[in-house]
């Protein structure tokens, strides 16, 4: 494959550079910080690209990939619980301090937090009842680990049955990550209740009913849009917001060394999506490099995800075949 010289110190020795990210790679996949991934996974992909005819463009891919943004099993567990413990009830806490003049003792407001746990149920985000969808993996995993009670894991179809019998007085629904918005409006304003006659939010304000939206990861830009939007009464509780510099191809992008570098990266993979019939951007044209676990969300690169006759993938996803 031809490609323009890229614009950087010849001086740089780009084969040490490689080697020390085949290092990383096998320390990140051994120590099980890429949860998800096994070597062979890797090498995959990495197959990719073995026609690259210099080396300063294995150089790009190799930078690429050790800078992927990497959310491990473990990694999401310890954000999960964090954030029902320490953020979902912040308001609440707020109050009872206030009343008690800051001086709650530590086990008064751990007997806070478990009285609103107890008193929530949590939905999962979906497009469908499948249980393969992320917001399941959540639900889960607050289950497995004993956050939550197993009859307090309620699909959207049960959430009437639900409420009823066990007079829970708040609706946390949860996903894993939160890019265009597009999933979280469609499952917010469609008609799911009332025999397909009220959406969720219509019915919770008919019985009083508060509803939390907790995701784990977010796009800071649509939180910030959604909040002055369509959405702009939902309590959205994002645990970990990623900003724009977190984005592979923007100007002041956490990866590359400098513009030059940043455009002969977007140059090169521009290209090489096309001639392999793969998508360059992701979904609603974004582009980070993100993995939680074994989930790769469709606004990371498409590089990653999408597969062909011509193309092995990292990371599957329900629509990874193109």
């Amino acid at each position: 494959m031809q490609s323009e010289p890229l614009q950087m110190n010849f001086q740089y020795n780009f084969g040490i550079y490689i080697n020390k990210c085949k290092q990383f790679i096998d320390i990140m996949i051994s120590s099980r910080q890429w949860s998800g991934l096994t070597k062979n996974d890797v090498s995959r992909w990495l197959s990719n690209f073995k026609d690259l005819e210099y080396e300063y463009e294995q150089y790009i891919i190799y930078k690429l990939l050790t800078n992927i943004i990497y959310f491990s099993n473990n990694d999401i567990l310890t954000l999960l619980k964090d954030g029902v413990r320490n953020n979902l009830f912040n308001d609440i806490l707020l109050k009872s301090q206030l009343s008690a003049d800051f001086e709650l003792e530590d086990n008064q407001i751990h007997n806070i937090i478990n009285n609103e746990i107890a008193s929530s149920c949590f939905v999962p985000l979906l497009d469908s009842d499948s249980p393969h969808e992320s917001g399941n993996y959540i639900t889960r995993l607050l289950v497995q680990n004993n956050i939550i009670k197993p009859d307090q894991s309620v699909f959207p179809i049960n959430i009437e049955d639900s409420i009823s019998f066990y007079k829970y007085k708040r609706i946390v629904v949860v996903d894993d990550c939160i890019g265009s918005g597009e999933q979280l409006k469609t499952f917010f304003n469609n008609k799911i209740l009332l025999n397909n006659t009220i959406s969720l939010i219509e019915w919770a304000k008919q019985k009083n009913i508060e509803i939390i939206y907790l995701v784990l990861f977010g796009n800071k830009q649509t939180i910030e849009c959604l909040h002055d939007n369509s959405l702009k009464d939902l309590n959205i509780c994002c645990l970990r917001l990623l900003d724009d510099n977190l984005r592979v191809f923007i100007d002041n992008s956490y990866i590359w060394k400098d513009l030059d570098e940043k455009d002969f990266a977007f140059s090169l993979l521009k290209k090489i999506t096309q001639n392999n019939g793969i998508s360059f951007l992701g979904y609603n044209d974004l582009d980070y490099a993100f993995i939680m676990d074994n989930t790769i969300p469709d606004w990371t690169l498409p590089i990653f995800w999408q597969k062909n006759d011509n193309w092995q993938n990292l990371l599957m996803r329900k629509n990874s075949y193109v």
